[in-house]
């Protein structure tokens, strides 16, 4: 498998690493595994491909827009978005925005599922707009800002271009526009226009530096470049540009949910941290080898007593490694269960938050709802609205995310929108009934909505956490408990080597001993083989027996004489 603009020979990929004339091996324009990770690739990604492109028994030449086609279907369904413009952008100044004015938009994190997490982006006069969105003398079908020309920003207002600033040079350097307050989304009628750009607030934007990744080279099939080219010729010289530009401050206020890994770095440590470990594991094994295989003549331990020492070190390690298992368990639980502690009381208070704002419009609606008006003068609603406050108050100093931005967003509507219930109760000119219905009502709905959700997503991390939490248990405790057998049953041979070369000589040595004195028998004839402290013991017992023996028949003989 080849694919265009790209080499597979490990040799010449070798050569651009040692050359610099890449990064390294995990340089995102590099066709390897690290590189293409670096460079946003996932693992579905490619499977896809492989499962397009299918096998063949021929070597076969593949469009690499194939691959970005399935990695961008990939990443098109759960990728964040974010808008960003370049260095080379314009500045658009909306003559008819009020000074000083800022005005946040939700905008969802991922546009292909728009019931999912949202964003606030802020929108001030100042903006900027890539360069490419503007054309002065527009071609035909040209669907973006042009002079005269509407178009909309993304997710707010529609615009309009009245005035081109250039500077000296005649580079096009601001342009004058205007806006159109009825244009809002979700306010007023909707209007529609062909075209609709991103753009990044003059304001509120955050520099950033941006790497453009472009084909490595410029040839599409590498193999068939003339003999007498080299192939470094066809390098691409613009395959990476370093450029800086200006993000939403939305993206770098959002942590990431997975993190990046600067490849070189991460995999050379862990090369140097597996070397390292390498070499210590070798220099325990030489010294453990050298206490097994010393000879006697040098060292008077023996290898029975070397076994046992080796034996106790091995069940001290184990039993070190146990208890260093089940304390990184209980590490774990403990984190684990203080995650489950905090989204339980944050639930609880999205629920009491949800209990006491309904009570809070139920109390309202009979007082809307009373033929009587007396019913509302006996409705103390600001100390409804206060204890409503107090909940909320509690429930924002316990939440946190994104989706509690947008309950405490929500609640402030419902909050300010039944400030006006005063002057719709006494107003003759307004039905309170169609007022709590046509406009306090939605507001609630919302609410109690993004109550939900903030609660579905507490307990989709409830989910994650209890997973967690099993994963830990069988990477944890498991291991542990057999770490921990491994080292009774490491310790229980040890007591049976103890048993066996030990306990036993001796109990064998004193009982014929017994026998000797008491039995008389003719000869002590227990023997031990080595050469450590127990057969010396025992040869010289033997020694002193044999001489008793000897000593005997001579006083024997001598009494016969």
């Amino acid at each position: 498998l080849n694919l265009t603009y790209t080499l597979m020979s490990k040799r010449k990929l070798l050569e651009l690493v040692q050359k610099g004339y890449v990064s390294g091996w995990d340089d995102p324009r590099m066709p390897t595994l690290c590189g293409v990770r670096r460079r946003g690739y996932t693992a579905r990604a490619l499977r896809a491909f492989c499962d397009e492109i299918g096998v063949s028994k021929r070597d076969q030449l593949m469009e690499i827009g194939r691959l970005e086609n399935c990695v961008r279907n990939d990443l098109n369904e759960r990728s964040n978005r974010y808008m960003v413009v370049g260095a080379d952008a314009i500045k658009v100044t909306l003559t008819n925005w009020e000074a000083g004015r800022t005005e946040w938009f939700e905008a969802p994190l991922n546009p292909a599922d728009p019931e999912g997490p949202s964003r606030r982006t802020p929108f001030t006069g100042t903006l900027y707009i890539d360069r490419d969105d503007f054309m002065e003398v527009p071609v035909p079908k040209y669907h973006r800002l042009k002079p005269e020309g509407e178009v909309r920003l993304k997710y707010t207002y529609i615009i309009k271009c009245e005035e081109v600033v250039k500077d000296a040079e005649g580079k096009i350097v601001e342009l004058l526009c205007s806006y159109d307050p009825t244009s809002k989304p979700g306010a007023g009628e909707w209007r529609k226009v062909k075209g609709t750009i991103h753009w990044v607030s003059a304001e509120y934007g955050k520099k950033v530096s941006l790497r453009l990744y472009d084909k490595l080279f410029t040839e599409a099939d590498m193999s068939a470049i003339p003999e007498d080219r080299d192939y470094k010729d066809y390098l691409n010289p613009e395959s990476l540009v370093c450029t800086e530009g200006l993000a939403e401050p939305a993206r770098g206020q959002r942590r990431p949910c997975r993190p990046v890994r600067t490849g070189g770095i991460f995999h050379q440590g862990c090369g140097q941290h597996r070397q390292s470990a390498r070499v210590q594991q070798d220099r325990g094994l030489k010294r453990f080898l050298q206490v097994l295989m010393i000879k006697k003549e040098n060292n008077p331990i023996s290898m029975r007593t070397r076994l046992v020492l080796a034996l106790s070190a091995i069940a001290a390690v184990l039993s070190i490694a146990a208890v260093i298992s089940i304390i990184e368990y209980r590490r774990m639980s403990d984190y684990v269960s203080r995650s489950l502690l905090e989204d339980m009381e944050r639930s609880e208070a999205a629920e009491k938050l949800a209990d006491a704002s309904r009570k809070y419009n139920l109390k309202i609606l009979s007082a809307v709802g009373a033929a009587d008006s007396l019913i509302y003068v006996n409705f103390d609603r600001r100390a409804a609205r206060a204890e409503c406050d107090s909940v909320a108050n509690a429930f924002c100093q316990r939440a946190q995310g994104m989706l509690a931005d947008t309950v405490m967003i929500r609640y402030s509507r419902f909050s300010d929108k039944s400030n006006e219930l005063d002057s719709v109760i006494v107003s003759d000119f307004v039905d309170s009934r169609a007022w709590f219905f046509e406009n306090l009502q939605p507001d609630y709905n919302g609410l109690i909505h993004a109550i939900r959700e903030y609660k579905d997503d507490i307990n989709t991390h409830l989910m994650i956490s209890a997973d967690d939490f099993q994963e830990g248990f069988y990477r944890g405790i498991i291991p542990g408990v057999v770490v921990t057998v491994a080292g009774l049953l490491l310790i229980a041979l040890l007591l049976f080597f103890i048993l066996t070369f030990y306990v036993q000589p001796l109990r064998k040595m004193l009982f014929q001993l017994e026998a000797f004195n008491k039995d008389g028998i003719k000869k002590y004839n227990v023997d031990f083989d080595g050469n450590d402290e127990l057969s010396r013991l025992n040869a010289g017992i033997r020694d002193l027996a044999d001489e008793n023996i000897q000593l005997k028949r001579r006083l024997r003989s001598r009494k016969e004489e």
